[in-house]
């Protein structure tokens, strides 16, 4: 068994995820996820939710929502846990 940390997880940030849909929008290329939804890097409710990123191609928009870290789909993948 490897220890794991939060630097495992290597999620982009928030920031860098809105900056990298927005250049790749601007730049008339296909937006990341635009089949699936990406985990980023952070937490929110004392670690217990993680935030995601998705691509919304009916509405022409970018979200970034939060679900729970433990949550895993097939379009979502896995997060490993928040560490404090």
């Amino acid at each position: 068994n490897v220890p794991h940390t939060a630097n495992d997880a290597n999620h982009p940030s928030i920031g860098i995820y809105l900056t990298l849909q927005a250049n790749r929008i601007q730049a008339g290329e296909t937006p990341i996820d635009s089949a699936h939804y990406t985990w980023l890097g952070g937490d929110f409710s004392s670690a217990s939710q993680a935030p995601f990123g998705f691509w919304y191609p009916d509405y022409g928009r970018v979200g970034v929502y939060s679900y729970d870290v433990g949550s895993r789909y097939g379009s979502l993948g896995v997060r490993l846990p928040v560490w404090g």
